[in-house]
């Protein structure tokens, strides 16, 4: 368990569960908006924890600093729908980085750290030869092959990754082409079949081996069974999609099977449907003869993440409160009916207040709010409108405001209103 008592704030989140049945292990997509007086403005100090404390591993995908952040959560277990995962987000820790980690939510992972390539992820060379440098990313300066892709000229030349891949996986990459003078070439990610055959292909390529503004990105997925692909309904996408040099997409593929969908971002390029199997994944690149190789290609990372058919929708957050105060509201004497039975306040504070009953015994009633665990000068003070006695217990101790008045009794609602103090913070 991780002692979260540095952090001043948590959230919860409910994650729905899977319609394909139970996972182990599923990434989570979670989307946190900024909150000027709860976090850092990097995100920095965003945690998240399973409700028993379990710290849960994860990653800063992306974010706009004062913004928002998305992030990738590991579930060690999401349940079959319709039961759902609550987490725990934790945040206000202005002494904490980030610990994000994209390995660990990962089938597999490489951001090309160090400088030579990891064999332990990567068969260098399956298909004729890349030249190549690493420092903490890839960058492919040339290759032996010759002929273009597209029109079906053999395998190009590939790094091919040792990741099994599943039935259903998703692959994230973020890829850059620089070209300053007259070369053609094409490179980029690749899906291949048991004979390296590519069956999708996401990258650049320079048709017209003039200046940089003859880059094309080019993202293609196999309409037969030939050595190569020939193009997405015989096309690039989209047709003629000129870009200028120093070009970075960030592409994401996500495959059920034989069914393919490609993003750009979070655009949504298509939707097709392989000729047969891609069971491996590659580094691909490939020039016509005579040619020289781009300056350079690079890679910044590649990434494969576990999916399902039918991924779980996504969840719903709650708002920020005190961490280690809970607040609740009881009957002393007789019961009430409360008009709303959970009443949230402004700051992310959370009043509980009795379950709906229709009989007030007492006049005046006799109400009671506790903070339970409360942080460190925590104080409760009633204001009005209130009900006509209001009865605070802070860590055991009574106390009874003086400026309690005015209970409000329409047949069967009650009307409560307070304000609790943590530190120099007032809470309403």
């Amino acid at each position: 368990m991780t002692d979260f008592s540095a952090w001043d704030y948590v959230a919860t989140y409910s994650q729905p569960g899977s319609t394909d049945g139970d996972k182990v292990n599923y990434p989570i997509r979670i989307t946190i908006t900024y909150n000027a007086s709860r976090m850092r403005s990097d995100f920095g100090d965003i945690r998240f924890a399973l409700s028993d404390g379990t710290e849960l591993s994860y990653s800063l995908d992306s974010y706009t600093a004062g913004s928002t952040a998305t992030f990738t959560v590991l579930i060690p277990s999401l349940p079959a729908s319709p039961a759902a995962t609550i987490i725990k987000i934790y945040s206000g820790n202005s002494a904490v980085t980030t610990t994000s980690n994209p390995a660990s939510v990962s089938l597999w992972y490489d951001n090309f750290s160090g400088t030579s390539i990891d064999t332990t992820k990567w068969t260098a060379n399956v298909q004729g030869s890349l030249t190549e440098t690493i420092n903490n990313l890839l960058q492919i300066t040339d290759c032996n092959a010759t002929g273009w892709l597209y029109a079906g000229n053999g395998p190009g030349n590939q790094n091919q990754s040792k990741v099994i891949l599943p039935n259903n996986y998703e692959i994230h990459t973020k890829q850059k082409i620089h070209q300053i003078s007259t070369e053609a070439a094409e490179c980029g990610i690749a899906l291949v079949d048991a004979s390296n055959k590519t069956q999708i292909f996401l990258g650049h390529w320079n048709p017209s081996a003039g200046a940089a503004g003859g880059i094309n990105c080019l993202v293609q997925s196999a309409k037969s069974t030939t050595n190569a692909i020939s193009g997405y309904n015989g096309q690039d996408w989209p047709a003629g999609h000129a870009v200028s040099d120093l070009d970075t997409r960030n592409y994401r593929i996500v495959v059920n099977g034989l069914n393919v969908s490609v993003y750009d971002g979070i655009t949504h390029l298509f939707d097709t449907t392989l000729a047969q199997a891609a069971s491996k994944l590659s580094i691909l690149a490939s020039k016509p003869d005579g040619y020289a190789f781009f300056d350079y290609y690079e890679f910044d990372y590649v990434q494969v993440l576990q999916t399902t058919p039918n991924p779980p929708v996504v969840g719903t957050m709650g708002s920020w409160q005190v961490t280690g105060c809970v607040i609740s509201v009881s009957p002393a004497i007789g019961t009430l009916t409360a008009k709303t039975p959970i009443v949230e306040l402004g700051s992310g504070i959370t009043i509980t207040v009795p379950p709906a009953s229709a009989t007030l015994t007492a006049n005046p009633p006799t109400l009671q709010v506790v903070i339970s665990s409360p942080p460190a000068g925590a104080i409760a003070t009633a204001i009005p409108p209130l009900i006509a006695f209001l009865m605070i217990v802070k860590a055991g101790v009574l106390y009874n405001p003086d400026n309690i008045n005015d209970l409000k009794q329409d047949g069967a609602e009650c009307n409560i209103s307070f304000n609790v103090m943590i530190g120099d913070k007032v809470y309403e």
